[in-house]
């Protein structure tokens, strides 16, 4: 174990040994263990501190009995008291650094504890739902494929079809979806123009889409808003251009993508809650020029303490 390791378990033993102890609640059963600095230890007691222990140090100490338990207790809260003892808490670098981790530990107690208390209403729910119907429910689309070579001008292919530049393709599909917009046959101008051969054989269809369907970004974003019986501008995506008309849509049941939607309003819910948190403080900048320096790091690295990184 390293001395920052030893220094990092000195200050999570001395915090936990300094609170746990008071959280016995009235009327339990306990059976004290040991005496330790005047404190009394029950088997629940230590069992309760054994569940609140950080992730990177429950597994190792899970192996332990209650008297190694103790032990390790004693040695930590021996040698952070004597370190506080020493006023090493107000001198540098110790200072900023149980600073730096008191603030860490905060901030990540902050955010744990908001996802354990989060909650998303019926209506909070139901509202997201109603006004995104475009992304919950499932729409039919058809297709028309234009591909294109990266290059200024068309290329011939081996078969001697001419192969279009992405400048052409694209003023293909404008002219198109023109032509479109004026009344024309989808169906019959995907049989004629569209490079997937397979669709263009069904008229374009390709079928059902709906929120969770495995599309690109920029497909997703065009198919599932269509209002049906209308027609996307081109889009843009891997070697070629697509343009959509949606056919038919679905609504999905509410029971469907509950799950989904109250998961993205957490999300949200959090983020707001943490940016309020972190910009409760007032911050003003002088316009110093020195304020964008990168200091170098001193011979242990920022922060560092003994035994370095």
């Amino acid at each position: 174990m390293t001395v920052r390791h030893f220094t990092l378990l000195v200050t999570i033993g001395s915090m936990l040994c300094s609170t746990a102890w008071s959280q016995r609640r009235p009327g339990e059963s306990s059976e004290v263990l040991a005496t330790l600095d005047g404190v009394e230890y029950t088997v629940e007691d230590l069992e309760r501190m054994r569940s609140h222990l950080p992730p990177q140090l429950a597994p190792q100490i899970a192996q332990m009995s209650h008297r190694n338990f103790l032990g390790l207790m004693r040695n930590l809260m021996g040698v952070a008291k004597t370190a506080e003892d020493e006023g090493l808490l107000e001198t540098e670098p110790y200072k900023t650094q149980f600073n730096f981790m008191r603030w860490n530990a905060l901030a990540n107690a902050y955010t744990n504890e908001l996802n354990r208390t989060l909650v998303v209403e019926e209506q909070e729910l139901m509202d997201y739902y109603i006004e995104n119907q475009a992304i919950y429910s499932a729409v039919r689309v058809s297709g028309i494929y234009i591909n294109y070579v990266p290059a200024s001008g068309g290329a011939a292919a081996p078969d001697g079809e001419e192969r279009l530049s992405e400048e052409q393709a694209q003023a293909k599909g404008d002219k198109l979806v023109a032509e479109l917009r004026g009344g024309a046959d989808f169906a019959a101008l995907a049989k004629e123009h569209s490079d997937d051969k397979t669709s263009a054989q069904e008229g374009g269809d390709l079928g059902l889409f709906s929120g969770d369907s495995p599309l690109p970004p920029a497909i997703k974003n065009a198919v599932l808003r269509l209002s049906v019986g209308q027609i996307s501008d081109p889009v843009k995506d891997g070697g070629r251009f697509y343009i959509f008309k949606a056919t038919d849509r679905r609504p999905r049941p509410l029971p469907e993508v509950r799950e989904d939607i109250e998961t993205k309003l957490r999300g949200l819910k959090l983020v707001q809650a943490t940016q309020a948190a972190q910009t409760s403080l007032t911050l003003d900048f002088t316009d110093s020029p020195r304020l964008d320096e990168r200091p170098s790091a001193g011979p242990s690295g920022p922060l560092s303490g003994p035994g370095g990184q």
